[in-house]
């Protein structure tokens, strides 16, 4: 089975504003309608900052990107996106896609790289994986795959653990992993775990906040048994909601910085 990839639309926010484009609702709402329509894949998220907007989108199969490219690229040019925007292939390789010129190929590529653990399978079959990261010295933690996020497990160990020998399943705090696949932090694929119930599956829902394309709230969440995103502009809604923060493997020390001494060692590989 041909693996999925992931690409970002990245569009510069000087160039929207000129534009008088008032958010990314109306570009990713036309893109997640013709990739739904297709069924090449989804939009799964989008944020912005450093003066640019993204848009994140997933296709289901290698085999499927040449069809998907095109089919995005003609829903970029019918909202009339500007010239400066591109769409970016992060994996399984690296490559930079023009939205209005050229033929479709990439203007820049790399060669393909070893898969990240978190990455071992499709984004459905990922769900319930566990994978070791060393953070620290002789220090490993255990990340878990959810639906809407992903989760550390409460515990520390010295080297890492096989399957049987973690203690709980259950995440214990809740982050959004960005990961590359030329990270260089130790890690290691522990197995896919099924979790006990579908609700346990979805994580935790997050939000978005208000930045200068979009001017809203967006709320990420599971309802009625279907992810999906919302928009709001009261902020009472997201009161106590976590905030979107993505953290890559080698900053996972400032997410467990409060609970080195909390949480347990295990020293034991079994």
């Amino acid at each position: 089975m041909s693996e999925p990839v992931f690409l970002q639309i990245i569009m510069q926010a000087n160039d929207l504003n000129k534009l008088n484009f008032g958010g990314r609702d109306e570009i990713e709402d036309s893109l997640e309608e013709a990739l739904a329509d297709s069924g090449l894949g989804e939009v799964s998220g989008g944020g912005g900052g450093s003066g640019v907007a993204i848009i994140d989108v997933d296709i289901e199969s290698e085999d499927d990107l040449a069809e998907a490219l095109k089919l995005i690229r003609r829903v970029l040019r019918d909202v009339v996106v500007p010239p400066s925007t591109v769409i970016k292939q992060t994996q399984p390789v690296e490559a930079v896609f023009k939205v209005y010129d050229g033929d479709g190929n990439p203007i820049l590529s790399a060669m393909p790289r070893k898969k990240s653990p978190f990455r071992q399978f499709g984004p459905v079959e990922n769900r319930g994986a566990v994978v070791a990261v060393q953070f620290q010295e002789e220090l490993w933690c255990y990340v878990r795959i959810y639906f809407l996020c992903d989760g550390f497990l409460p515990f520390f160990s010295r080297s890492p653990l096989v399957a049987a020998c973690l203690p709980t399943l259950r995440a214990e705090r809740f982050f959004d992993l960005w990961c590359y696949d030329s990270e260089l932090t130790p890690m290691q694929f522990v197995g896919r775990f099924p979790f006990e119930t579908r609700e346990e599956s979805y994580g935790e829902p997050y939000y978005t906040p208000p930045d200068a394309i979009d001017n809203v709230y967006t709320i990420h969440e599971v309802r009625d048994g279907a992810p999906g995103m919302r928009k709001t502009k009261d902020e009472a809604e997201v009161k106590g909601m976590r905030r979107q923060r993505r953290y890559q493997p080698h900053e996972f020390h400032v997410v467990l910085a409060d609970v080195l001494d909390v949480w347990p060692v295990i020293d034991s590989r079994g």
